[in-house]
């Protein structure tokens, strides 16, 4: 994994992890879903809620 990538997952996890009120054990199901993001934005879907700098 690049570090762009990597660092941009992170980030997005944290968000996510913000906006779901902090929930306990729900790593891997943000990491998940920062990871889902990243990856259909890279591939040119639009359906994505963050944007890619």
């Amino acid at each position: 994994m690049d570090t762009f990538r990597e660092e941009w997952i992170a980030k997005r996890c944290y968000e996510l992890r913000e906006q779901a009120g902090r929930p306990e054990g729900q790593d891997q199901a943000h990491w998940g879903q920062a990871n889902a993001e990243y990856d259909s934005s890279k591939a040119g879907n639009s359906n994505s809620s963050a944007a890619i700098n």
